[in-house]
Formats: C-alpha cells, sequence, structure tokens
C-alpha cells in the first residue's frame, strides 16, 4: 500500500513540476525537452512497482537489512585491501627489477587502518632472499616480516 501511495504522490509531484517548468520558461522554448524528461520520469515511476524496486520516502533503499549493508561493506573492504596489496605487489616488483635484483615479491599482507593509512606485515619473496630483504626492509622499514614465498 506503500508502494502506490509513494508512487501517486511521485506522479503528482512530477506532474506539478512540469507544469511550473511549462509556467516558468518563456515562449515555450524548451517545451519538447522538458515533456520528454517529464514522461520519462512518470514511466520510471509508474513501473517501480513492477521491477520490485522500493521507495523509502524520496530514495532508493537497495539493500533490505542491515546483515545484508554489512556483508556489502565487508566485501567492499576485502575487494579494496587486495587491491592494495596487489598494487603494492607490484610497484615494489617494479623497483627490485629496475635495480637488477634477482628476486621476486610474491605476495604482501597489509591492511588499511581507521585512519586510512596502509599498513604492511608481510612481504614474501621468491629468489635471492638476503638482497631482496635488505632493499625491502630499507624501503618498507625495519618492521616488516620478509618470508619466502611459494608462487
Amino acid at each position: 500500500m506503500q508502494e502506490l501511495q509513494s508512487s501517486v504522490l511521485l506522479i503528482c509531484l512530477t506532474a506539478l513540476g512540469l507544469t511550473l517548468a511549462e509556467g516558468l520558461l518563456p515562449n515555450h522554448r524548451f517545451e519538447k525537452q522538458i515533456r520528454l524528461i517529464t514522461a520519462a520520469l512518470l514511466l520510471t515511476v509508474m513501473l517501480k512497482p513492477l521491477a520490485g524496486i522500493r521507495f523509502s520516502g524520496f530514495s532508493a533503499s537497495l539493500c533490505e537489512s542491515e546483515a545484508e549493508k554489512a556483508e556489502l561493506t565487508a566485501l567492499a573492504e576485502q575487494a579494496e585491501n587486495h587491491a592494495v596489496c596487489e598494487s603494492i605487489r607490484s610497484a615494489l616488483n617494479r623497483e627490485l627489477a629496475l635495480r637488477d635484483i634477482p628476486c621476486e615479491v610474491t605476495a604482501v599482507t597489509a591492511h588499511i587502518s581507521e585512519d586510512g593509512s596502509i599498513v604492511i606485515s608481510e612481504v614474501q619473496l621468491n629468489g635471492n632472499l638476503l638482497t631482496g630483504s635488505i632493499c625491502l626492509k630499507e624501503w618498507l622499514g625495519p618492521d616488516i616480516r620478509i618470508t619466502e614465498g611459494g608462487v
């Protein structure tokens, strides 16, 4: 029932907006464009119940529950963390290759703290571990744990 009320309210407000726009514009210069936009809005509002999109007031609610929102937030944070780790791994490999150091970073373990800073906790290397470890500790700091990692 609330969806029907919301739809009727949006249709009335759209029609009111069209009437005001037509009255404000001089010489009916943009009449066709306004009618096209209004028709598209009215069509969207009328088809909304069929599409299953729910409106809460005037804003669309994409997530049905707090659990879904929390799950989506966790997935987004996980994807962001993975992208950061891959970016760091690529940058480190690029720097090692520029310096002709015969090793490769296979994995980076990092997380993004609450203040937005990136904290690297572990780097896995293949190849010349001694030279690679020295360079990585120089670049990333002495607190980084460097281990031998598989591909």
